[in-house]
């Protein structure tokens, strides 16, 4: 409870009061690929990044602060645009410090197989951090869905995680549609890179995969672009408007609905989790890959007109 009140109260005052510097120091200017028509104070995300890591100083909880350093070069990068090299170097890093402080803490490398590995979680845990960032483009599509995946995390095992939550919803009032604010890189990152320290965190294979299927209406979407621009020959690193929800926005779909599907999938698919249950995880899994298919087919712009 004591989170709650702190992520949200903290959270709220802190962006009221922030973002007209925000819009002065770190404009976003709408281009040929945003959704908004003008200039958005973003860097938002600054607010739960600073909330969550001072109530983890508090608590003395000190493993989060392994992603404090991507969210650094995020709100750099949200103010001067740094390369995408150097983006994804820190990245790896961050990356590094989470495998070191979890899967690989007081591990001892003895075989190529543990270098494969390595890279391995290296390749996966930056994919996790960057599809998280690919779908921060709509308003409170990212800062809704994962409302609900921390939660839920939090209900789960990670009661810390409350204040991040309650500090996600407390943006929500200023990232919904329309939005007074982004989260930016800064903040998009750093819910990447704790996504991934939570994954990571866990004991077995089995318990990773639970946590992360809470992500999957999102990851889908993402992974599932990436893969259909390859198969295409395009260059899956250059910026783009082909993601499922680009393409509903595109076909006339406003940013509200778009974010309130998603997390109703997203809601879906944690309530079957909770359940424990494989037949009911099944199920809503394969509803949400069905359902997106259909909005796929049925809604968005088609896939080759995006490219």
């Amino acid at each position: 409870m004591q989170g709650l009140i702190f992520g949200f109260v903290v959270t709220y005052f802190f962006l009221k009061g922030a973002i007209p510097y925000l819009l002065l120091y770190v404009p976003d200017k709408p281009n040929k690929r945003s959704a908004h028509k003008t200039v958005t104070p973003s860097s938002g995300g600054i607010s739960f990044v600073l909330t969550t890591l001072l109530f983890a100083l508090i608590q003395r909880e000190f493993q989060w602060f392994l992603c404090l350093p991507i969210a650094i070069v995020g709100l750099i990068d949200d103010r001067i645009k740094l390369s995408a090299s150097l983006r994804y170097l820190a990245q790896l890093i961050t990356v590094y410090l989470i495998i070191n402080n979890t899967i690989f803490l007081n591990y001892e490398f003895t075989s190529i197989a543990d270098y494969l590995l390595l890279v391995l979680l290296l390749f996966f845990g930056t994919a996790v951090i960057n599809f998280v960032n690919f779908m921060d483009g709509a308003d409170g599509l990212i800062a809704s869905t994962f409302f609900l995946i921390i939660l839920f995390t939090s209900i789960f095992s990670q009661s810390f995680l409350f204040v991040l939550a309650a500090s996600l919803l407390a943006f929500l009032f200023f990232n919904w549609h329309p939005a007074k604010v982004f989260m930016g890189d800064v903040g998009s990152t750093f819910l990447g890179s704790i996504f991934v320290l939570i994954i990571y965190g866990q004991n077995n294979l089995q318990e990773a995969f639970r946590y992360l299927l809470l992500a999957s209406p999102i990851f889908l979407d993402a992974a599932s672009t990436v893969i259909r621009r390859y198969s295409l020959s395009q260059n899956i690193f250059k910026a783009h408007k082909s993601h499922l929800f680009q393409r509903l926005y595109d076909s006339g779909w406003s940013h509200s609905k778009i974010s309130i599907i998603y997390i109703t999938l997203t809601l879906l698919i944690s309530l079957a989790v909770l359940t424990e249950n494989i037949t009911i995880i099944f199920v809503s899994v394969f509803f949400t890959i069905i359902f997106g298919i259909f909005l796929d087919l049925k809604y968005a712009t088609p896939f080759e007109r995006s490219i």
